[in-house]
């Protein structure tokens, strides 16, 4: 979902669901949460918190997060 709150500014989220099928492996879950900053019709900036949840099945378990700026250019 994105909510565009002016031309320069958005929010957005999103939401994944993997569904594994293999013997003892969980579901991985993933959410998204962003605000973007469009500074110019080439040029946007994105600052967005994801985490993703593996469950407690399979190799990887556990889950994990990271916050990252993102620039998109346009040529």
């Amino acid at each position: 979902a994105e909510q565009k709150w002016n031309d320069k500014w958005s929010t957005f989220q999103r939401y994944l669901t993997a569904d594994v099928s293999g013997a003892g492996v969980d579901d991985t879950k993933n959410y998204t949460f962003g605000v973007a900053y469009q500074y110019n019709p080439a040029v946007k900036f994105e600052l967005v918190y994801d985490k993703i949840d593996y469950g407690q099945g399979g190799t990887e378990k556990g889950d994990d997060r990271l916050i990252r700026l993102r620039t998109h250019v346009v040529f």
